[in-house]
């Protein structure tokens, strides 16, 4: 036999992969699968504009609840609880994608969740992978990912760098990755929520909510929902709807708070995230900026004390000397403020001439405490 004929058999020999027809390919839609009546939206979460489909992008900074938050809601939805004790959810299986945080950190966290609902959380089906071995961004990872979400209503994602280290988020490019998420939830009817970080917005480019989303502009664009978290370490978050596509609306600006809470006498035993509106929102800015000023007042007095004793009671010089004295960072005109209502208490005593001004110990020992709680 000839080599030509021979490699013609043994090719032949081989079993080819059946391709799949066209139209399994294409998945195209006539014109009576087109006027075919649509469904309910299926919802995980309506008043929060979250649903399978395209991923739900959740971009912050550091320290604005963004993971604690949707480890929350992954526990309400797997429990059947309200969302952040305010948002009825559709009760299904969580999963948790943890590419970020670690076993410990995650797994303590669920618990002190879980003990605030008031929910067992091994009778949940929530599953979490910290730490996996596969990257979102390997060859094999959308038909694992199809295996992993099916049955599955909501998958956490944490974080998107950290889950496809080989994407440049910075290129247009970055959209593919979301898109790989945003079919894999089509497939399987999951919905897919993937954390972000922020960076600090700028005059340059606009300085809005949606431009502090790290990276290109094409990861908004891959989104049905978005949302910003904007806050500070031990301060509220703020929480900015930035984009819907199924309602073409978003939700108003809220609030989210976390609270330590005590479970059988326990302190801290439990984790409870709650919902802000806008009028707790600012009572509890107020309460904050209050509490930080009293905090302000009570050290510039006992700075003042510190200084005039120092000073055998009496310094000589004028009210930016004295500052300078204290070693203070605090703003001229807040120190200026502070003084001025020390001398009002009599706990310091303004004397001297224009030229050559003094201030003198008065009672501050008995009155910093009543200044300070002014």
């Amino acid at each position: 036999m000839a080599l030509a004929d021979l490699e013609r058999t043994l090719l032949a020999a081989v079993p080819r992969p059946v391709r799949p027809s066209l139209e399994e390919r294409w998945k195209l839609l006539d014109g009576p699968a087109l006027a075919t009546a649509l469904p309910p939206i299926p919802w995980l979460c309506e008043p929060l504009r979250i649903a399978p489909g395209p991923v739900t992008l959740v971009a912050g900074y550091g320290y604005s609840r963004k993971t604690m938050a949707l480890q929350s809601l992954a526990v309400s939805v797997a429990a059947g609880r309200p969302v952040w004790g305010l948002h009825s959810v559709r009760q299904g299986r969580a999963l948790h994608l943890d590419y970020e945080q670690g076993r410990r950190l995650t797994q303590e966290r669920y618990q002190r969740l879980a003990r605030a609902m008031g929910v067992t959380l091994s009778e949940i089906p929530l599953s979490v992978s910290c730490m996996p071995q596969v990257y979102l961004d390997e060859t094999d990872a959308p038909d694992d990912l199809l295996r992993l979400c099916e049955g599955v209503a909501f998958v956490l994602v944490d974080s998107l760098r950290a889950a496809f280290p080989r994407a440049d988020e910075n290129s247009s490019e970055v959209r593919a990755y979301l898109d790989i998420l945003s079919r894999v939830s089509e497939r399987t009817g999951a919905t897919i929520a993937v954390i972000h970080h922020a960076r600090k917005p700028s005059a340059q480019d606009g300085g809005t909510e949606t431009h502090v989303i790290r990276g290109s502009s094409a990861l908004f664009d891959a989104c049905q929902s978005v949302f910003v978290f904007v806050g500070a370490k031990n301060t509220p978050t703020t929480v900015h709807h930035q984009k819907d596509r199924i309602m073409g609306s978003t939700v108003d600006d809220f609030g989210l708070d976390s609270i330590d809470t005590a479970v059988d006498g326990v302190p801290k035993a439990g984790l409870e995230i709650v919902h802000l509106d806008v009028a707790q929102m600012q009572r509890r800015e107020e309460a904050s900026q209050a509490a930080v000023e009293r905090a302000e007042t009570t050290q510039v007095a006992e700075a003042i004390a510190a200084t005039l004793a120092r000073y055998a009671g009496v310094f000589r010089g004028s009210r930016s000397q004295l500052r300078e004295a204290c070693g203070l960072r605090v703003r001229t005109q807040r120190f200026s403020a502070i003084l001025r209502d020390l001398i009002q208490q009599g706990a310091v005593v303004e004397a001297g001439t224009y030229h050559a001004p003094e201030f003198h110990v008065g009672g501050i020992e008995d009155t910093t405490q009543q200044v300070a709680n002014a």
